[in-house]
């Protein structure tokens, strides 16, 4: 999903300007959902849906439609793959459609319900033969559940276990936690360590909000997917969960981080919701639930809910940026570890606690996270950490985290 909406109607009243005869089409998840807000700007005709077809018929028309049309869901067999595009690819993310649509009715995403078209494996081996040797650092299925068919996914990683072995390359798959077999996992852990990477989504472990979003998910199994893949250390594990989902409190938020902590992933994304335009949750929250405050703008992040004010969702988000600068950036391993499982660890019983509460902290001085360097980050984190264990200890534990992401430096803080 694309960002985009005010920028393509700037755009879009501008070459109207500019060129007044232009005839103009716009597609995409945004005019799809709002096609009379893109007409209006001035677009002569809004595609909804997929546009293949619809692209084809526009450029080919003698008189090119007007108004709102449907687009068709057409074969996606052909290649996008030029040799421009691996000329502007190489060192970057490349992406890689296997299939279309998801199986699963997830009122806040746009895929919901949308019929599941996959391309054909011997497809899907030609067209990645392509990358091989190309310098590409990620290859990214945007398949909205890569797993949603066992059989189909494991033999796309069976082939690129064997065909990329020797690149520099890394797979990264969309996946459902609860969807596999002993077949799927032997298959994922027989590739080369860091061949595949998987962004699981978890989004909550409450049942009644799992509900509220007509999610399906056995939480025991979706942990030991992860568990069993990161005990083998062959594949990285970035986790999702989602703050503002309906009738999740910032205490059911901090309790299904925890639970999701506790199997360990690499990463663990908390993003709050956006409302976005067309999907069911937006309809409901204008419906259902009209004391969802969220941004009218893209990219329609919410504000507060009817379980969660608007004073606590901006601590919500600030902690998901604390979680992603000491946890996920792998620089503060040694020192979160003791500070987590210490036998006289002070937030062991809620590793979001730690976070929460150094969101707070960061508060308080008016910190913003993203802005500070590492040496300033070192040193907040140091004096937080000081308020709950000696100082010295703090400094100790502190200083073989530094020493492993800086060589031969150690700030003065850190010593004296």
């Amino acid at each position: 999903y694309v960002f985009n909406r005010n920028k393509a109607l700037e755009i879009l009243r501008a070459l109207k300007e500019l060129i007044p005869g232009a005839y103009i089409f716009a597609g995409g998840p945004e005019a799809s959902a709002d096609p009379v807000a893109f007409l209006d700007g001035g677009a002569d005709c809004v595609v909804r849906g997929e546009g293949e077809e619809a692209f084809l018929r526009i450029l080919t028309a003698r008189d090119p439609p007007r108004g709102i049309i449907e687009g068709i869901p057409a074969a996606f067999d052909y290649s996008p793959y030029s040799e421009e595009y691996f000329q502007n690819a190489d060192g970057k993310i490349a992406y890689f459609e296997a299939s279309r649509g998801c199986p699963f009715n997830c009122s806040y995403c746009m895929s919901a319900g949308c019929r599941v078209r996959r391309l054909g494996l011997s497809k899907v081996k030609e067209e990645l033969k392509k990358f091989k040797g190309r310098g590409i650092r990620i290859l990214k299925f945007t398949d909205r559940t890569f797993n949603a068919n066992l059989a189909y996914s494991k033999a796309i990683m069976e082939y690129a276990a064997g065909e990329f072995k020797d690149e520099n390359i890394k797979f990264h798959f969309e996946a459902a936690p609860d969807l596999w077999d002993e077949e799927w996992i032997e298959t994922a852990l027989s590739a080369r360590p860091g061949l595949f990477q998987f962004e699981l989504g978890f989004q909550s472990f409450d049942p009644k909000v799992l509900k509220a979003v007509r999610r399906r998910q056995d939480p025991a199994r979706s942990l030991e997917l992860v568990r069993r893949l990161r005990e083998s250390g062959r594949c990285k594990i970035h986790a999702d969960l989602i703050a503002g989902l309906p009738f999740d409190s910032a205490a059911g938020i901090a309790e299904s981080f925890d639970v999701l902590f506790s199997s360990g992933p690499d990463e663990i994304q908390l993003g709050v919701l956006k409302l976005l335009k067309g999907s069911e949750i937006r309809r409901q929250a204008e419906t259902l639930w009209p004391d969802y405050v969220f941004n009218p703008s893209a990219p329609y992040e919410v504000y507060s809910t009817p379980w969660i004010d608007g004073n606590t969702m901006p601590l919500i988000k600030k902690t998901a940026k604390v979680v992603d600068k000491l946890y996920n950036s792998r620089r503060f391993e040694n020192t979160l570890s003791r500070i987590l499982t210490g036998g006289e660890a002070v937030f062991k019983n809620s590793p979001y606690s730690l976070f929460f509460e150094f969101a707070v902290f960061l508060e308080r001085y008016s910190v913003n996270i993203h802005l500070l360097s590492l040496d300033a980050l070192f040193k907040y984190f140091m004096e937080f950490l000081s308020g709950f264990y000696a100082a010295e200890t703090v400094k100790t534990l502190l200083r073989r985290d530094y020493s492993d992401s800086v060589k031969n430096r150690i700030p003065k803080f850190l010593t004296e």
